[in-house]
């Protein structure tokens, strides 16, 4: 045996905690030597939740990263930017026809009050480049 090999096993006898090494014996994982060796770099803590999803399973998995995956909960959707929502709402909008753009449009102000026109309508000509405001603008 090499220096290295026999470091190596040490380093998986040493690190690893006796209950798992107890709870592991006969199992698919106790004989991948690379599971063990990663299984010996884990904390006390993650071995300690290792140790417990063992424990739980109807049968013992064929390697550690069967374990390890059902540690690590899917992290959650991140509600999306408001970039992100006006690039979708614009990308869903070019294809549509003019006619149905002018008919969506007729249907949302409808949607909207008098005094939240008058604010849409002034943040539009607040923006570079917009041009003067249509006499029915004007009117709302």
């Amino acid at each position: 045996m090499s220096k290295g090999t026999v470091e190596r096993a040490l380093r998986i006898g040493k690190r690893i905690l006796p209950e798992l090494q107890d709870e592991l014996q006969g199992t698919p994982i106790a004989r991948r030597e690379g599971d063990l060796y990663r299984l010996a770099g884990l904390s006390e803590a993650r071995q300690q939740r290792v140790l417990q999803r063992l424990r739980e399973a109807d049968e013992p998995p064929e390697r550690l990263s069967a374990l390890l995956q059902k540690e690590t909960p899917a992290a959650p959707a991140r509600p999306p930017t408001r970039g992100q929502l006006f690039a979708r709402l614009e990308a869903a909008w070019h294809p549509i026809p003019k006619h149905e753009q002018v008919l969506a449009l007729e249907l949302l102000s409808l949607l909207i009050d008098r005094h939240q026109r008058r604010q849409l309508i002034e943040a539009l000509r607040a923006r570079p480049g917009a041009g003067a405001a249509s006499p029915e603008e004007e009117r709302t």
